[in-house]
Formats: structure tokens, sequence, C-alpha cells
């Protein structure tokens, strides 16, 4: 477990670093592999599993990780046979995970945010939905989530370009 020091970045800084819409973040999940396959063996099971996360030279620890979907985000992606009840492993390269930044008793925030979701946008060929809706949503002065395009890594292995969209809670 890596706790924080008390002179990272990210304690203090503010979300907007994160939703820049002129950067492409990389982000590190690095994960036991136990922890993995418990994961990959039932994503739509939606339980947290404990990672660290490394962000701009900063090791995150624990934080929590997990498969976030619905019936749309896991179609085609389990080997359950069932797409209205998504059920069996995974079988894609990428599903959409949620990470839990104050997980096992940390009170920490990650540039203010409790918890990081990112799209796997496996059904957007554009890989430009998400973003440019929420664009719209917010031009048009309905309140939105900020969504910008990141690099994800698991394991130290590139795993895809993910939608960032903020998590919908009272800080948003």
């Amino acid at each position: 477990e890596v706790l924080p020091s008390g002179n990272e970045p990210y304690l203090d800084g503010k979300p907007d670093y994160i939703f820049d819409q002129n950067k492409i973040h990389r982000y590190d999940i690095i994960i036991p592999e136990k922890n993995l396959a418990f994961l990959d063996n039932d994503p739509a099971r939606e339980e947290y599993t404990d990672a660290m996360l490394v962000f701009e030279g900063d090791t995150i620890s624990p934080v929590g990780l997990r498969y976030k979907g619905s019936i749309g985000g896991f179609v085609g992606c389990l080997s359950g046979g069932n797409w209205a009840n998504p059920s069996g492993r995974k079988t894609c390269t990428k599903l959409s995970m949620k990470i839990k930044i104050n997980w096992r008793e940390r009170e920490d925030l990650f540039y203010g945010l409790k918890k990081l979701q990112f799209h796997s946008m496996n059904q957007d060929e554009s890989h430009l939905h998400d973003r440019l809706a929420y664009h719209l949503f917010r031009a048009m002065g309905v309140p939105g989530p900020r969504c910008v395009h990141s690099s994800v890594y698991l394991n130290g292995t590139y795993v895809g370009l993910f939608a960032l969209v903020e998590q919908i809670d009272n800080r948003m």
C-alpha cells in the first residue's frame, strides 16, 4: 500500500486539470492478477477490488476498481448467451471501468474527484459520442458531466482510448 506523503499535486488539484479538453492524460492501473481474474470472470457483478492508480508519477493506493456497464455496455463482451441478462467472463479487450479513489477508509480526493469513470466506447466507432453529447448539453445550458479522452494502461499494457466522464454527484 502506498500512502500519500502530502506533496502530491492530485491531493489539492482542481478537476479542471483532469478535464482539460486539450490533453489526453495517461492512466496506469496496476492490479494483482488474482484481482483482475476476479473482475474478468464476472464483470456484470460490478464489485470493487483493490488496485493502484499511477498518474503522472504519483501512485494512489489502494483504490477500488470495477467494471461498469449495463445491457448496452456489455453487449458482445461477455461469454453468457443472454444479451438481456449479461453474465459470464470478459471477452472484449476493454470494458468500461470505475475507479473509487476514497476506497478502504481513504478520504483523499483525486483532483477534487471521488471516482473516475472510464467509458470503453466499444459501441462507438467514432469515439466521439460521449464527449460531443455532453459538450452540447452544457453549451445549451443543460447540466452535464465533463468528458475527455484518456489513454488507459492495465499492468503496463495499453488497453485503449477511453472517455473519462465526470461522475454525477454533489461535486459535479
